[in-house]
Formats: C-alpha cells, structure tokens, sequence
C-alpha cells in the first residue's frame, strides 16, 4: 500500500525522501493562480491528474525531480518551486518475470 506523502512551501529547493510507490501531494505557497507543473522526470514520475494550474498536483514517485512555476499574468517565470525527489533504492522491487 503506497504512503501519500506531502511537501509544503518548506520543501522548496530541499531533497524529498520517499520509497518506491509512494504518492507525494506537492502544495507550494498559495498563488491566486496557482501552479502549473513546469518539468518532471516523467518516465520515473507519474502525474495524477492534469498538468493544469490549480492547488496542488499528486504523483505516483518512483524517482526523479518536479518543478511547479507559478500560474497567472503576475507570475515571473524565475519563480519555480523545485523538489529533487530521492528514492530508499533497498525498498525498490525488481521487475517480475
């Protein structure tokens, strides 16, 4: 049963640990806008969802990195939120034959 995992405004910048099949939520500072997903590593994250601004986004993490931007006329496009996402490699399964 994966774990949902969640990352707040602190989580900026910082280096998330999680294990394989786990869900992480991401909710970046409020912006009346709010956040559109800029970049993920998407063959080893999977986005729940759409890519679309709204609160908050959920992916299914396997390993990889994620950016937020900011949605909105008054987003400045230097403004990301960005997770490095690390996985317990001794919790990942093999693949089953």
């Amino acid at each position: 049963m994966p774990h949902l995992r969640h990352a707040g405004p602190e989580s900026d910048g910082h280096e998330v640990v999680l294990r394989f099949g786990d869900q992480l939520e991401v909710t970046p500072a409020d912006s009346s806008a709010g956040w559109m997903v800029a970049d993920y590593t998407s063959d080893i994250l999977r986005l729940h969802g759409s890519a679309a601004a709204v609160d908050r986004h959920t992916f299914l993490v396997i390993d990889g990195r994620l950016s937020l931007a900011p949605a909105g006329p008054q987003a400045r496009p230097a403004t990301l939120f960005t997770l490095r996402i690390r996985v317990l490699r001794d919790m990942i399964q093999p693949p089953q034959s």
